[in-house]
C-alpha cells in the first residue's frame, strides 16, 4: 500500500496541476478581456516558475533526511495557495483600478500573471523533485524513479484534462472544483503519512485540521460565499446580477445606477436600457443607402445593442441574426425582457462563419458589428478567408459592412497599419470598398464596383424617399460623413502602409497591429520594442537559430566533461517545441472554430496522453540505449515538424473541401498527441544519461525538469507573441522544425560514436 499511496500522490500532482492551470487560464483570460494570446503568457509563466521550483529543490533536496516531510509540506502549501491564487486572479481589476470592459497592456498582463502564479508554479516544480526522491527512497519502483514519476504525472494530467473539460468547466463552478482538489490533496497526504509509518505527527495534525476545515466550509456554504465575495471585491460599486460560463467564455451582467452592462470575457457587448443609438444607426442606415432595396440581411453581432431594432424599421427586410453564445441572449431575456420581437428576425445560435458556410442563402447585406480584432475569435471575422465566404453569400450588388475604431482627425501609425491591413484584405476579395472615416470607421464593400458609387445628393434623396425615422442620420450628417475631402484625408493617413500584408486566419496581422495600438496607451517603450519585430521574417529567425547552434558548437569544443549539455539542449528544445505546438494548435482551433475555451483542456490532454505513451515506451527500451533513443526521437521530431510545415502551406483545403471543417478537430488532437509521444519519449533516456553523470536522483530530475520547463516557457511566449502573429502558422512550424534539426545535429556532433544505422533499428 505504501507504493500505491506514492503513486496516487504523484498521479494527483499531475491531476491537480492541469486543472489548476486551465481554471487559472479561464479566470485570467476573463480579467484581461479574452485575449487568447495571453494563454501562452499564462501557461509560460507557470512553467518558468515550475522550473525555478524544480532547480531550487534540486540543489536543496539533499538537506532533508527524507523526502516525505518536504513533500507533505508542499502539499499543505498547495492546499492553501490554490484557492488564494484563484481569488487573487479574480480580484485583479480592483488592484489595477480597472472598470468592467477595460483592458490593460501586454506588459502588465505578463508581470501581474507572473506575480499571481508564483506560489503554485514554484510548488508544482518542487513537488516533482521530491516525488522523484520519494519514489527512490521507497525502493519499490523497478524502473528509473525519474521516468516513473514523469509517467505518473503525465497520466494524472490526462485524467485532469478530461475532468476539467467535462466536469469542472461544464458542471462545477471554479471554486467548487478548487474545493474538491484541496480535499483530494489533503486525503492524499494522510494516506502517505499512514502507510509510511514515519514520525511526522506535525504534518498528520496539520493535514487533519485542514481537511476538517475544508469539510466544514463546504457544509456552511463557504464555496458560494467566497464566489460572491470575490465578485464583490473584483467590481466594487457594481451589482453582479449574473456571472456564468459557457463554452465561449464568461458572460456577466452588471448593474450600476440603473445602467446594465453585458460583457463576454470582459469585452463589452451591450448596455441597457439605453444602448448606443447613434452607432447602431450609422452601421445600418448609412450603408443601406447604397442598396436600392435590401430584403435579406445577415447580422453577426450587435443584435443586443439596437441594430435589430433599426433593421426592422424597413418593412421589407428579413434578418438572419447569428449569435453563437445562447447564454448572452438567455441572460438578457431573463433580467432585461426588452429584446425586439419580430417574425422577420431569425436567430441562429451558431457561429456566424459556420452558419454562412452551411447555407445556400444569398443576402443583400451582411453586417459585422464586432469589436476591433483584439482576440483571435474576433480576428477570424476580419480575415481574407471569412471575407471570401461573405462574398460568396452576397448578390452581385450585395454589401458587406464592418467597422473599426478610427479617428476624426490624425490617425496614428499603429492604427493606420490596422486599417490598411483590413482595407487591403477587403480589396483582395471585393471590387469596390468605400470608407466612411469617423471615430468608428465604416467599410462598405461590394462585388459590383458600380453599385456603391452614388453621390451624396443621391443618398439624401434615397433616404428621404424611404421615410425612416432616425435620431442621428439626416441631410447634414450625410453631407459630413460622406464628404470626399474626409475620405482623401483618411487615405493619405494610411497611404504609407498600403503595402501591408493582408489579414488571414493563419497569419493574424490585424490582431498584432491591434495589440500594438492598444498597448501604446500603457507603454510606448514596450510598443517600440514589440513593434520592432514586425519586419522580422521567417528567414531572420532562421538565421538567428542557426547562428545560435553554430556558436554553441564552437563553444562546446572548448569545454570538457561528460556530454550532458547536448542532453539538456535536447530537453530544452523539446520543451520549446512541445509547448509551441500545444499553443499553436490551441490558437489554430480558436481561429477555425472560435470556442477554444471548451477545448483547451482536451488539447492539453491530447499532449499529455501522448507524453504518457512516449514515456512508457521509452522506459521499456533496452538498458544502455538512452543515447540512441534520444538520437532517434529528435530526428523523428524534426521530420514531424517538416510534415507539419508542408501541411500548413496547404490550409486552403479547410475552406474549399466539404470535409475540411470537420476533420480539423481530430487533426488538431492527433497532431498534438503525436508531438506528445515523441516529446515524452525523450525524458526517460535523458534522465538515464543525466543520472549516470550526476548519480543523484533528485538533482538529476530537478535539473532536467527545469530545462524542460524553461524551454516550454520561452516557446510559449515566442510562439504566442511573435511567431504566429508575424510569421503565421506555416512559418512557425518551419521554425520549430529548424530548432529540432539544430538540436539533432548538436547531439550528433558530440556523440559521434552513434552509428547512423541506429536510426533505422527497431529497438534501441
Amino acid at each position: 500500500m505504501q507504493r500505491k499511496s506514492i503513486q496516487f500522490s504523484i498521479f494527483l500532482m499531475g491531476f491537480s496541476a492541469i486543472i489548476a492551470q486551465v481554471l487559472l487560464v479561464r479566470e485570467l483570460v476573463v480579467v484581461f478581456s479574452g485575449t487568447e494570446l495571453s494563454i501562452g503568457i499564462f501557461i509560460g509563466n507557470w512553467l518558468i516558475l515550475a522550473a525555478f521550483g524544480s532547480i531550487f529543490s534540486a540543489w536543496t533536496a539533499q538537506r532533508f533526511t527524507s523526502a516525505l516531510s518536504p513533500f507533505l509540506m508542499l502539499q499543505f502549501f498547495w492546499i492553501i495557495f490554490l484557492p488564494v491564487t484563484i481569488l487573487a486572479a479574480r480580484i485583479i481589476p480592483t488592484f489595477l483600478g480597472l472598470l468592467p470592459g477595460e483592458n490593460t497592456g501586454l506588459l502588465t498582463v505578463l508581470v501581474v500573471s507572473f506575480l499571481i502564479l508564483i506560489p503554485l508554479g514554484i510548488i508544482n516544480g518542487a513537488l516533482f523533485v521530491f516525488a522523484c526522491r520519494l519514489a527512490k527512497e521507497s525502493g519499490q519502483f523497478t524502473v528509473s524513479p525519474i521516468a516513473r514519476v514523469y509517467l505518473l504525472d503525465a497520466i494524472g494530467s490526462i485524467a485532469g484534462g478530461v475532468a476539467v473539460t467535462y466536469v469542472c468547466l461544464q458542471i462545477l463552478d471554479v471554486l467548487a472544483s478548487v474545493y474538491i482538489l484541496t480535499l483530494l490533496t489533503g486525503t492524499s497526504a494522510l494516506l502517505l503519512i499512514y502507510f509510511h509509518r514515519q514520525p511526522v505527527r506535525f504534518y498528520a495534525a496539520l493535514h487533519s485540521v485542514m481537511i476538517v476545515l475544508i469539510v466544514i466550509s463546504g457544509f456552511w456554504g463557504g464555496v458560494e460565499g467566497l464566489k460572491q465575495l470575490s465578485l464583490k471585491f473584483a467590481w466594487p460599486g457594481y451589482e453582479i446580477v449574473s456571472y456564468r460560463n459557457s463554452v465561449y467564455g464568461n458572460v456577466s451582467l452588471m448593474n450600476r445606477e440603473e445602467q446594465w452592462h453585458l460583457l463576454s470575457n470582459n469585452v463589452p457587448i451591450a448596455t441597457f436600457p439605453v444602448p448606443d443609438i447613434s452607432a447602431a444607426e450609422e452601421i445600418v442606415h448609412l450603408p443601406i443607402l447604397f442598396h436600392p432595396g435590401p430584403e435579406q440581411v445577415f447580422l453577426i453581432g450587435g443584435g443586443l445593442s439596437g441594430i435589430i431594432n433599426e433593421l426592422i424599421k424597413y418593412p421589407d427586410i428579413h434578418v438572419d441574426y447569428s449569435e453563437p453564445d445562447p447564454l448572452l441572449i438567455e441572460t438578457v431575456e431573463k433580467y432585461i425582457p426588452s429584446l425586439p420581437k419580430s417574425e422577420r428576425v431569425n436567430t441562429y445560435y451558431t457561429d456566424g462563419r459556420y452558419t454562412l458556410r452551411n447555407s445556400s442563402q444569398l443576402y443583400d447585406m451582411i453586417i459585422l458589428d464586432l469589436p476591433d480584432p483584439s482576440t483571435l475569435v474576433i480576428n477570424r471575422m476580419y480575415t481574407f478567408e471569412f471575407f471570401r465566404i461573405c462574398a460568396n453569400h452576397l448578390h452581385n450588388n450585395g454589401i458587406l459592412v464592418c467597422r473599426l475604431s478610427g479617428s476624426a482627425s490624425y490617425m496614428h501609425e499603429t492604427l493606420a497599419k490596422l486599417h490598411a491591413t483590413i482595407l487591403n484584405t477587403l480589396d483582395t476579395v471585393f471590387e469596390k470598398v468605400r470608407v466612411v472615416p469617423e471615430m468608428q470607421t465604416l467599410f462598405i464593400a461590394c462585388k459590383d464596383s458600380n453599385a456603391i458609387k452614388q453621390t451624396i445628393e443621391q443618398s439624401i434623396v434615397r433616404m428621404n424617399a424611404r421615410q425612416i425615422q432616425t435620431m442621428s442620420i439626416n441631410d447634414a450628417t450625410l453631407r459630413y460623413l460622406l464628404d470626399e475631402r474626409r475620405v482623401r484625408s483618411y487615405m493619405a493617413d494610411i497611404s504609407a502602409f498600403k503595402k501591408t500584408d493582408i489579414n488571414s486566419d493563419f497569419r493574424p496581422l490585424a490582431l498584432y497591429y491591434d495589440l500594438l495600438f492598444w498597448n501604446e496607451r500603457f507603454s510606448r517603450n514596450f510598443v517600440d520594442f514589440y513593434g520592432g519585430f514586425e519586419n522580422f521574417s521567417v528567414w531572420h529567425y532562421s538565421v538567428f537559430i542557426l547562428g545560435l547552434f553554430i556558436c554553441m558548437i564552437v563553444l562546446r569544443n572548448f569545454t570538457a566533461g561528460p556530454p550532458l549539455l547536448p542532453v539538456k539542449i535536447i530537453i530544452f528544445t523539446s520543451g520549446f517545441t512541445g509547448m509551441g505546438i500545444t499553443v499553436l494548435m490551441t490558437l489554430l482551433f480558436q481561429a477555425v472554430y472560435g470556442y477554444v475555451y471548451q477545448w483547451i483542456g482536451l488539447i492539453i490532454t491530447a499532449f499529455m496522453f501522448g507524453l504518457a505513451i512516449g514515456s512508457w515506451l521509452a522506459s521499456r527500451q533496452t538498458a544502455g540505449s538512452a543515447n540512441v533513443m534520444l538520437f532517434k526521437t529528435d530526428l523523428y521530431l524534426f521530420a514531424f515538424f517538416a510534415l507539419l510545415s508542408i501541411a500548413a502551406t496547404n490550409t486552403d483545403i479547410i475552406f474549399t473541401s466539404p470535409f475540411g471543417y470537420v476533420i480539423m478537430r481530430p487533426f488538431i488532437l492527433i497532431m498534438t498527441c503525436i508531438n506528445g509521444v515523441l516529446t515524452g519519449a525523450q525524458f526517460p533516456p535523458a534522465a538515464e544519461m543525466h543520472l549516470a553523470g550526476q548519480n543523484q536522483v533528485a538533482r538529476s530530475g530537478g535539473i532536467l525538469y527545469a530545462w524542460d520547463q524553461t524551454g516550454a516557457w520561452i516557446g510559449g511566449l515566442l510562439v504566442t507573441l511573435l511567431f504566429v502573429p508575424i510569421t503565421g502558422i506555416a512559418g512557425t512550424c518551419f521554425l520549430l522544425m529548424l530548432l529540432k534539426g539544430g538540436s539533432f545535429v548538436f547531439f550528433r556532433i558530440f556523440n559521434r560514436q552513434l552509428p547512423l544505422s541506429s536510426l533505422f533499428s527497431v529497438r534501441g
